[in-house]
């Protein structure tokens, strides 16, 4: 979310410590197809994926997966998919989980406790 609102605003810096793209193109036209978004809640302990078929969330806690469509409601959008579709779903969810999580522990994704004065300042520029 935050690269796209920085790209929506002009505000892009150069040097950028995000996890994600700037999705402001969809204002215009379709992105790319392949485009997700990983969800990440802190106190649920839920990942969630959104892609082209809808939002995939999994409960860490509860090792259950719910199929919602964008305005999260349930969806019924993933059943239409083959086994190895649903396959290829999970697994990229799961890398992106492993992904953030690494990044988060080696500091590698911007945050504004560390770098948020470095990140106005750059803006300003």
């Amino acid at each position: 979310m935050v690269p796209t609102l920085l790209g929506l605003a002009g505000l892009t810096p150069r040097v950028a410590r995000f996890l994600g793209h700037d999705l402001s193109c969809l204002l215009i036209r379709d992105c790319a197809e392949n485009n997700v978004a990983f969800l990440s809640s802190v106190y649920d302990d839920l990942i969630g994926l959104v892609d082209r078929h809808g939002v995939l969330v999994y409960s860490l806690r509860t090792e259950s997966w719910r199929e919602l469509d964008y305005l999260l409601e349930p969806s019924v959008a993933g059943a239409s998919l083959t086994e190895s579709e649903k396959a290829a779903r999970r697994q990229n969810l799961f890398a992106l989980y492993v992904g953030a999580n690494t990044l988060l522990d080696q500091n590698r994704i911007w945050s504004w406790k560390e770098f948020g004065s470095a990140a106005a300042e750059i803006a300003r520029e």
